[in-house]
């Protein structure tokens, strides 16, 4: 079995972001949050949220490769209509981390 590692994924808005409007603003929120609900219960989305001018958004992800990171949103509603798009995928060594933290 493959070690899970931890990725930085960065996204960013794709043609259909609406301009002017807040991230619960957009179209398919209500999608893309159960969604994104879902992979952060299931462990695999560690922390998520947009930079505060809305520019970038970026998530910490526990993975077995980047391929599998990035394929992680390929589902997301946002990303099938462009509302988000990946922006890149590093592989990612934290040094300090919360108590309980995977090794």
């Amino acid at each position: 079995m493959a070690a899970v590692n931890t990725f930085v994924v960065f996204r960013k808005p794709g043609r259909a972001w609406v301009q002017g409007k807040d991230t619960r603003e957009q179209p398919a929120w209500v999608e893309h949050a159960r969604f994104m609900d879902d992979l952060h219960a299931s462990g695999k989305v560690v922390l998520a949220g947009p930079y505060a001018d809305l520019s970038r958004v970026l998530l910490v992800v526990r993975s077995t490769s980047v391929t599998e990171a990035e394929h992680l949103f390929d589902a997301d509603p946002w990303t099938r209509v462009k509302i988000l798009e990946i922006d890149g995928v590093h592989e990612w060594s934290p040094f300090l981390k919360p108590a309980g933290w995977p090794e």
